[in-house]
Parts: structure tokens; sequence; C-alpha cells
């Protein structure tokens, strides 16, 4: 399989750089000033990325602290930082705003602090996936974001834009994300958890796929559900 990867558009990204700060506040106003340039939407979903890439850190003690941003999207706008959660949520909630169909997904990742081989007692990453093109794209804003590195006095968060983990194959992406639901990894053939855990490969994850698995159709009924029962098929699907 190929791995394309999204290239920067460095006009976006400059014009990005300059937003205003009396509208990163404002979700709304934040959205419609992110949105001029972009002659499409996927444009507009870039922008939005590269402002979260550009404006948002990784909130360290937060996360070895188990404490949480309790304010949502408001939060995450004031303190401009937030945990993996923090960067989903917002950047849901400005492709709601634009009009773009756009999903939270939760399940497990080979994040900082995971060892090669390690069990997954719980999840423990979120990231989303939108619908562009006729089509489903996955995001990583977090690990878009910049990166953890561990120093003599601690952890510590570094801002580096970084645009391989934007618009990502789905065969690219299942090698570090592993979603609670099956349906969310856009495969054909699902990859289980032991081969996740065994290795960092696509292909040598192929050894062990699911029986097929039509994941469009799922999602089709998926989305003809109301928000109490999409969570609760969500909840059924992992279990199972």
């Amino acid at each position: 399989y190929t791995r394309p990867q999204d290239t920067l558009d460095t006009k976006l990204y400059t014009y990005v750089k300059n937003t205003p700060d009396d509208v990163t506040q404002d979700i709304d106003k934040l959205v419609q000033y992110l949105k001029q340039p972009g002659g499409s939407q996927r444009d507009v979903v870039k922008s939005f990325a590269y402002w979260i890439m550009q404006n948002v850190s990784y909130d360290v003690t937060g996360f070895f602290n188990g404490t949480s941003n309790s304010e949502g999207i408001s939060g995450t706008l004031r303190d401009k930082k937030g945990v993996c959660q923090d960067y989903s949520e917002l950047f849901k909630a400005m492709c709601d705003v634009a009009g773009i169909k756009c999903y939270v997904i939760k399940g497990y990742a080979k994040a900082f602090n995971y060892r090669p081989g390690e069990a997954f007692s719980k999840a423990n990453h979120a990231w989303n996936i939108v619908w562009l093109d006729s089509q489903y794209h996955l995001m990583d804003l977090t690990w878009s974001s910049g990166y953890i590195r561990y120093e003599t006095d601690g952890w510590h968060y570094y801002m580096q834009p970084d645009t391989s983990q934007v618009f990502v194959s789905p065969e690219a992406f299942v090698e570090k994300h592993l979603p609670s639901d099956p349906q969310w990894q856009l495969l054909t053939h699902p990859i289980p958890m032991n081969a996740f855990t065994r290795t960092d490969s696509y292909s040598a994850m192929l050894h062990d796929t699911l029986k097929y698995y039509n994941y469009a159709d799922s999602i089709a009924r998926f989305e003809k559900l109301d928000k109490d029962a999409q969570e609760l098929k969500e909840a059924d699907n992992a279990y199972s």
C-alpha cells in the first residue's frame, strides 16, 4: 500500500498564522476567519488543522496529574492547551460550525509512553474522522501539533507542526491507532488487538486480520441512529 502524505500549504499556513487575537475566543468568529481563503472544504479543514497545530499545546501537567479541562471548547480556546480529547473536540466543533461532518474517535494509540508489545487496559487516545470528497479521512490533531520528550527535569512538550497525521490512509493510521469500534478503522479486514500490539507494520498485521467487514454499510446504518443509540452501538461493537 502507499503512504500518501499531505504537504504543507504554505500560503494557507501563513494566513492562519496571522489570525487576529480578537477572534480566537469565539468559535464562530474563529471559523469564519479561517474559512475565508478556503477554495474547497479540504482547504477549510486544513486551515482548522493548521490553527490547532500553531496554537494549542499539549497539557503535560494535566495528563500526568489526571486533571482535565472542565470547560470544554471555551476552556481550550482560552488556555490554548489540552489533551487529546480537547484537540479532537475543538476540531470537531470547528467542523460542526462549518457544516462539515466530523466524528471524535476513541481508541488505543502507541503514544510517547508506549512500550512495544504492551497490552492496553483501556482506551488511551482520541482523534477525528472527517467526511470530505465523498470519503472519510483520518486526522490526529494531537500528534500533528507537536511531541513530548523527557528531559533531566521531567517531561516537556515541544510544538512542531506535522502534516503526516493529516489525511492519513487507513493502512498507515492503523499501525499506531486502533479505534475501540472496528468500523472506524475504515478497513475491509479490520486489525485485531493482538496484531496491533505485536507489530507496527500493517503488512505484518495482515496475517491476523478479522473476517471481511463492510464498514461503509455499518457506518451508514450508524448514522441513521440518534445520538444515544449511536453511543450504545459503538459500545456494543467495541465489546464484540
